[in-house]
């Protein structure tokens, strides 16, 4: 009789142990939060080089390519990565316990915030792998063109693992590594650059931001709302975030494409430069005739969604659009006490998380809910004909621009919702194992043509990132640049400005004059530029120092070339 107990246990243990597992999807991800240039993208090793845009989600695998006269900034909530001109950087990894950025080459930055961030941090250099000790700032130099590998930390301390002992990094220091096999470096105090000075300017955003109040800072895309919107409270909603939009038939998910995404599917990409937090977290409410922004309760690890929407229509629906009936699909943003029904794999686990930490749950019993099956929404934002975006299904799936393609809706919509999309597949992956491509074009804008007469040439002997230029920025977000090309270099014809230029008005976004009062009055603002004070002159780099063979177990003796520590 036991036997056979147990033979039957085992059976079924087997049996479980046999099934197929599926792991959720990590809660958090990187946001693509600022091109400047042409920056190549990729989503995997062998996938095909394509252009990176803004507002697009960065998860591991990805990487990135920056041309000549380029720059990028991905943020990972409170954690922020600049990739400098002509650089390669790759993520390897990234979810809910690590963040793993490989530097392959040129200058990388890397910028943690808050001491509360859970992330463990680590990046790969030429040299070996560098462990950060918690908030700072820090520079990653690949080394190219007989450069040395270089290691910055001008604030917070750092270690790399050379594979012949633990050398640490101590703020105010650059570790210049001159030999890697076997190991010789030298130590000197860290020394900052033009890359620096935009990296400070960029920081000192966040410190300006009253979001941090009303949403977790690891919400990416938190620190772009103050420019194009303000934060008023309200009794049903509680705190709401409302953008200033000029466009009359504006909604949210509607003025931007789809982009399948793994592992999540299919999820929204917005053109706006603030549309990345608003559409991944919370719920989107319609209060006093105009659209808002409900973050609900600040958590420590908010969940990402690829798209807050539910989707209405059968497999046969078919719409009349300005070219003729053609399939459709549609959504509709979910309202405050909306629930979220993932259309990819995930466990009631996550399934509570997500919905959880992005409704306000005074509405709903969350311990009554079945979260392998959660309740069907009333969707009430349905009865706005303006809310529902109904596009041909062939613009769906190949991602272009919605509001060009969207229908002209008169009366609310009566399809039913669906969890999933209908007919609607993953487009095809396109694999070519190649070398980032070459680029030969520039984005500048029309009134700041390079100038050749101006040029800074970047003097013999001085080492990447001192030539004392600065790329131009693109028009974040509105896709609407003009490319020239290039002057021969080292002649790239910039100044030590940054060029930040609002949207065109086409989109509707207004930003607000930094810094400003909150309740400032701005109707009647116009779209600006913004130049940025040039940078001032920086030191000559130091003369090398002797230089000494590392010694295994070597970490903790003081350097005999080792100087007072500079602030940063």
């Amino acid at each position: 009789m036991h036997k056979k107990l147990y033979g039957s246990i085992a059976g079924i243990l087997l049996f479980i142990a046999a099934l197929p597992t599926f792991a959720d999807p990590p809660s958090q991800v990187g946001r693509v939060s600022h091109v400047s240039g042409q920056v190549s993208f990729r989503a995997d090793k062998d996938d095909e080089w394509t252009e990176a845009t803004l507002n697009y989600p960065v998860t591991s695998h990805n990487g990135f390519a920056t041309s000549p006269d380029s720059r990028l900034e991905i943020r990972v909530g409170s954690v922020a990565i600049r990739a400098d001109e002509d650089s390669e950087i790759s993520i390897p990894r990234l979810d809910d316990d690590l963040i793993r950025v490989n530097v392959k080459r040129g200058v990388a930055n890397v910028t943690v915030r808050s001491r509360e961030s859970r992330y463990s941090i680590e990046i790969l250099t030429p040299a070996g792998k560098v462990k950060l000790n918690g908030e700072g700032a820090f520079r990653f130099d690949a080394g190219r063109d007989n450069e040395p590998v270089s290691i910055a930390a001008f604030q917070g301390s750092a270690s790399l693992d050379s594979g012949e002992g633990i050398i640490q990094i101590q703020k105010g220091r650059e570790l210049i590594i001159e030999r890697i096999d076997p190991l010789e470096y030298r130590v000197r105090n860290a020394q900052r650059g033009p890359f620096e000075d935009w990296v400070f300017a960029r920081d000192q955003r966040i410190d300006r931001s009253r979001s941090p109040r009303y949403v977790s800072a690891e919400i990416a895309g938190h620190e772009d709302l103050d420019e194009y919107g303000d934060w008023q409270e309200t009794t049903e909603y509680g705190t709401v975030w409302a953008p200033r939009i000029t466009v009359i038939d504006w909604a949210p998910y509607r003025y931007g494409r789809w982009a399948w995404v793994e592992p999540w599917g299919w999820t929204w990409i917005d053109y706006a430069p603030w549309g990345f937090a608003p559409f991944h977290y919370g719920r989107w409410v319609y209060f006093q005739g105009r659209w808002g922004w409900a973050p609900g309760t600040i958590v420590a690890r908010p969940v990402y969604a690829p798209a807050l929407v539910a989707f209405v229509g059968r497999a046969n629906w078919s719409v009349s659009f300005s070219f003729g009936t053609a399939p459709a699909v549609g959504w509709v943003p979910l309202g405050y006490r909306d629930l979220y029904r993932p259309a990819y794999r995930s466990s009631p686990t996550y399934v509570r998380n997500i919905n959880i930490t992005n409704i306000n749950v005074r509405h709903v019993n969350v311990t009554n809910v079945n979260w392998s099956n959660p309740p069907t929404s009333e969707y009430p934002l349905r009865k706005f004909p303006h809310a529902v975006t109904v596009v041909p299904r062939q613009s769906f799936a190949s991602g272009k621009p919605v509001m060009n393609q969207a229908a002209k809706l008169t009366a609310p919509v009566s399809e039913p919702v669906v969890n999933t999309i209908p007919h609607v597949a993953a487009p095809a992956r396109r694999i070519v194992a190649s070398e980032p491509p070459v680029q030969q074009k520039h984005f500048a804008l029309p009134e700041q043509q390079p100038n050749p007469q101006t040029a800074v040439p970047r003097q013999e002997g001085q080492r990447r990132g001192w030539r004392g230029s600065e790329p131009s920025t693109a028009q974040e977000g509105s896709g609407n640049v003009v490319r020239t090309q290039p002057p021969v270099r080292p002649n790239s014809g910039h100044t030590n400005q940054e060029i930040r230029v609002s949207p065109p008005p086409a989109y509707g976004y207004e930003p607000n004059q930094a810094p400003r009062h909150p309740h400032r009055n701005i109707d009647n603002q116009q779209p600006r530029v913004e130049r940025m004070a040039p940078p001032q002159s920086q030191p000559a780099p130091e003369r090398p120092r002797p230089i000494r063979e590392h010694q295994v177990g070597d970490s903790e003796r003081k350097h005999p070339h080792a100087e007072k520590q500079a602030p940063y």
